[in-house]
């Protein structure tokens, strides 16, 4: 897209916005006489704080430059959502931070449910932002434990994996499974850093509870979700490998579905049918 076309893009995206919001919904009398159907420029630019000429010129679409600051600050002002910003950063191209605090997100609905259940025997779970285990089907508890039996506390991923013993041993190689996980957890705890958040309050236990992940805490790497490879010696069936890939909902993007393919290796296939066939439980 040419720098022309970004511009009224940008313009149109902006007094469409504007245009949606009633002035009830930002605490602004209805008043008389209203010929716009929204907001006007002057009230969105007396929210964000900024001049209404400057305001005006950018939903003109003229070439005038802006800060990052100043357009997070229109963002608010707009009500922008998650990815309403998105695009108001790429149309700009200026890095706009998201909500630094996401909420906490729990709410499983029967749609999510019913795709993790017809993944039949690959075992597939749910997490949220903190990695807590929402949802799960009956081949991830033939795997890796009965969710349903485990506490709040204990039913989130970077614990289990750093304080369960079972789990530890049932990866071959748990050092390499667990700096990766860490990597990931890493690189969204700063949604969390600047509050007295749940998260960091896991950290700070995890720290005390496990020695490896306060050594691997401090050397401070960061991935994001990726495909692994992963071989797990399972106490009933033994030797199993998988493939492992992390899909986001797109809606709630602080969920990710996780779920376990097996490849044709080691019977791998076969041994899943079994744990499937003998858990009842989940």
């Amino acid at each position: 897209m040419n720098e022309e076309k970004r511009r009224k893009e940008l313009a149109h995206f902006l007094r469409t916005r504007r245009a949606r919001l009633k002035p009830n919904q930002v605490n602004l009398p209805n008043g008389f006489r209203r010929r716009t159907s929204g907001l006007r420029r002057e009230e969105v630019a007396e929210l964000a704080e900024i001049g209404v000429t400057w305001y005006t010129w950018l939903e003109q679409g003229r070439e005038i430059k802006v800060s990052a600051k100043t357009l997070d600050k229109i963002a608010s002002a707009l009500q922008l959502n998650v990815h309403e910003k998105k695009h108001l950063s790429r149309l700009t191209k200026q890095h706009l931070p998201l909500n630094s605090s996401p909420p906490p997100v729990s709410v499983i609905t029967p749609a999510m449910q019913y795709i993790l259940n017809a993944l039949g025997i690959n075992p597939a779970y749910i997490t949220n932002q903190k990695w807590d285990i929402l949802a799960w089907n009956r081949s991830a508890c033939a795997l890796f434990g009965n969710f349903e039996r485990m506490s709040l506390k204990n039913r989130n991923l970077i614990w289990l994996a750093f304080t369960d013993i079972a789990m530890r041993q049932l990866f071959v190689d748990w050092e390499d499974f667990a700096q990766c996980l860490l990597a990931q957890y890493r690189s969204t705890y700063y949604y969390f850093i600047e509050e007295e958040s749940e998260s960091t309050k896991l950290t700070e236990a995890l720290q005390r509870a496990s020695p490896e992940f306060q050594q691997w805490w401090s050397c401070h790497n960061v991935i994001g979700s990726s495909e692994c490879r992963q071989e797990l010696n399972h106490p009933i069936v033994g030797r199993l490998v998988l493939e492992s890939i992390a899909f986001q909902i797109c809606d709630l993007p602080y969920l990710q579905l996780i779920a376990y393919t097996p490849t044709q290796e080691l019977e791998t296939v076969e041994k899943l049918q079994k744990l499937f066939n003998l858990n009842h439980s989940c």
